[in-house]
């Protein structure tokens, strides 16, 4: 748990997510930052004075907020997170999509099936609902092999196949380290409104989920500057996911209510699918698309705890309210680990230069 052989200055922070406070003080990976559900006033005091710092951030079903817990570290200052943990852990890393690499070393032996698995995940009621990565390093370390995945996340896949050429842009040089090679696609780190693109070049500009973050004067500027005449832009995203039945309801409410003041301003752009958003092309009517998962309850509540606004709602009212919501969704959901179909629509302005 630290850097050893390789001067370095200072060690890293050591990180340990522990719910229920169980570290005990003379644990050898002290002193160290503990992430916890909930603090027993005595542990607490017993782990400071051996040199820890602890922190409660309750996220659903007593577990540790983990998205929380990142907006914590970057806050001060940590911009690259290693994680070493069992499969738990992992599991509700992945869950909550918060893991952007992976890094296995496999051995060359049969350790029989009940040996543990990497994550710690709901079985699959379809291949489509796996988390996939691709292989960017496969290397072999003494008798092992060391294999190294990353995530795409990338909108720009789905437009490759229509167009020789795809220009992907993001203001994040972390996003663009991550993306996933394709040789249509060119990546560039450059914000919105100075792409660098040349006058007059491209056929389609696209903002997936974005654009109410934009300065839009600025970024229509630029969309004039490089598109070709008769050129579209493409603007879209997605708002509040839609939950069958008698099951909605109560989720809208939670929604619009609950923790719909903790929204950021910008988010009203989202629920208003932009259309007061100015928008200064001549517009094409668009066809409705939506985004489907299946998800059991407990993994729609895993999402839900990485909202901001949830996160924001705890800092505020000091209790989670995801409990809650999920007395409320418990009756008409029936078992909790029954995957139900949920939609996000999707809504789109496009329009014509």
């Amino acid at each position: 748990m630290n850097v050893r052989d390789v001067d370095i200055g200072r060690q890293p922070l050591r990180v340990v997510v522990d719910s229920t406070l169980r570290t005990p003080p003379d644990a050898a990976i002290l002193p160290a930052l503990i992430a916890c559900h909930h603090a027993d006033p005595a542990a607490r005091g017993a782990l400071e004075q051996a040199g820890a710092e602890v922190v409660e951030l309750p996220g659903a079903a007593g577990r540790v907020d983990l998205a929380a817990l990142l907006a914590l570290l970057a806050q001060r200052g940590v911009n690259e997170l290693h994680v070493e943990a069992g499969a738990v852990l992992n599991g509700a890393l992945l869950a909550a999509r918060l893991v952007d690499e992976w890094v296995a070393y496999v051995a060359p032996m049969a350790v029989g099936d009940d040996a543990r698995g990497l994550f710690a995940h709901p079985a699959l009621t379809s291949l489509d609902d796996a988390a996939r990565f691709r292989l960017s390093d496969v290397r072999q370390v003494g008798g092992d092999l060391r294999l190294c995945a990353t995530g795409s996340g990338q909108a720009a896949l789905g437009l490759a196949p229509h167009f020789s050429r795809v220009i992907a842009t993001d203001a994040s040089a972390e996003q663009i380290r991550h993306a996933e090679i394709h040789p249509a696609i060119a990546y560039r780190v450059a914000p919105a409104e100075a792409s660098g693109l040349a006058d007059r070049s491209v056929d389609l500009v696209t903002v997936a989920q974005a654009a109410h973050w934009f300065d839009l004067p600025r970024f229509y500027a630029e969309v004039t500057r490089v598109l070709k005449r008769g050129g579209v832009l493409a603007l879209w995203g997605y708002g509040r996911m839609v939950l069958p039945d008698d099951l909605d309801a109560p989720f809208r409410r939670f929604y619009g209510e609950t923790v719909g003041p903790y929204w950021p301003p910008e988010r009203a752009l989202i629920d208003d699918a932009y259309r007061s958003l100015d928008f200064p092309f001549a517009e094409i009517e668009a066809p409705a698309f939506f985004i489907e998962v299946e998800w059991s309850l407990h993994r729609l509540l895993d999402y839900l705890s990485t909202w901001s606004a949830v996160k924001r709602y705890q800092a505020a009212q000091g209790h989670d309210p995801l409990p809650t919501l999920r007395k409320e969704l418990a009756p008409a959901w029936g078992n909790p680990d029954t995957a139900r179909r949920l939609q996000w629509p999707l809504f789109l302005r496009v329009g014509r230069l």
